[in-house]
């Protein structure tokens, strides 16, 4: 048996290139107004997206060493989105 997951195809192709009025617009206040915890054990989650190619990965850690690790790894080569119990931000650059 190989090493690598099954692939289960999506529809993120699909979502990403929709129109912005199919969505809702949501208000950054309802987002940090809502009690939104993470599982047991867990301590962040890294989104970081290629700034070559684009593509997007999310890493979730439940060792804030791991995730400072991989931070400093992707730090150069990714915009990132950095969520734990006590923070949201992001490294996008304003004039890029």
């Amino acid at each position: 048996m190989s090493g690598k997951r099954k692939y289960y195809p999506n529809n993120w192709k699909n979502v990403k290139n929709a129109p912005s009025e199919y969505f809702e617009s949501c208000e950054v206040e309802f987002i940090i107004d809502k009690d939104w915890e993470f599982r047991p054990g867990a301590v962040g989650i890294i989104r970081a997206q290629n700034k070559k190619t684009g593509k997007v990965e999310e890493f979730s850690y439940k060792q804030e060493k791991s995730m400072e690790e991989k931070l400093y790894l992707l730090k150069d080569t990714h915009d990132l989105t950095i969520c734990t119990q006590n923070i949201l931000a992001t490294n996008y650059p304003i004039n890029d």
